[in-house]
């Protein structure tokens, strides 16, 4: 019998999420104190009835993070530039804010209107025995792939409806504003927080025509 080639495997129209971890602990520490320190009395309500809160939108804008921002922002750039080919000073960050977690808390599938990129920056994830620290899910976005429901021999993201990511301190995913995500339960100790930092990124210009703007 007559070997053949191994099949040429051409992945189309995929959907990047791209994964990284900042190093710089110590600025991802800061902030996480930092937001924890600054809830308001109106927070720490939500915090008590729904085990959740979330902060203002404008933390990008705000000198306490900075660093934090800085940092984002560069990880960002480099994906639009290096991988989506991209110039990246025609894309800018318009909005950043935290989600705090306590026990048995989730967050449903959605998505990020009015976006181009959007990302989260875990902050703060406890450790330890009998912790679920609440993973982060992704639907695929091809509804019609359910028309056949198959049993798979090996999880992998060509043929699982769904992928997702443990959350570690320090983890920063990267992902298209319109893929739906949400959130396991998280089981932590009752006492502890689930710190994530959410952003948004839009364009600022395109030159394609009949879709033409320039907010510059």
């Amino acid at each position: 019998m007559t070997m053949q080639e191994p099949a040429e495997i051409t992945l189309l129209f995929s959907t990047p999420v791209a994964k990284m971890h900042l190093k710089e602990l110590d600025v991802i520490s800061a902030a996480s104190k930092l937001i924890v320190d600054n809830l308001t009395s109106f927070n720490y309500e939500e915090l008590k009835q729904q085990n959740a809160c979330t902060t203002n939108d404008n933390l990008h804008l705000r000198l306490e993070y900075q660093k934090l921002q800085r940092l984002i922002d560069n990880q960002a750039r480099q994906f639009f530039d290096d991988y989506l080919g991209l110039d990246s000073s025609k894309v800018t960050m318009t909005c950043m804010w935290s989600n705090i977690q306590q026990n048995s808390f989730r967050h449903n599938t959605h998505q990020h209107p009015n976006s181009f990129y959007s990302g989260v920056v875990y902050l703060n994830i406890p450790t330890g025995d009998n912790i679920d620290p609440g993973n982060i899910f992704f639907i695929d976005p091809r509804y019609s792939k359910n028309m056949i429901v198959a049993d798979y021999s090996k999880q992998n993201p060509l043929s699982d409806r769904e992928w997702w990511y443990e959350p570690v301190t320090g983890m920063m995913l990267l992902f298209p504003s319109w893929l739906e995500h949400g959130t396991r339960i998280c089981r932590i100790p009752k006492n502890q927080y689930r710190i994530s930092l959410s952003f948004n990124y839009v364009l600022t210009s395109c030159s394609a025509q009949t879709m033409k703007f320039n907010l510059n």
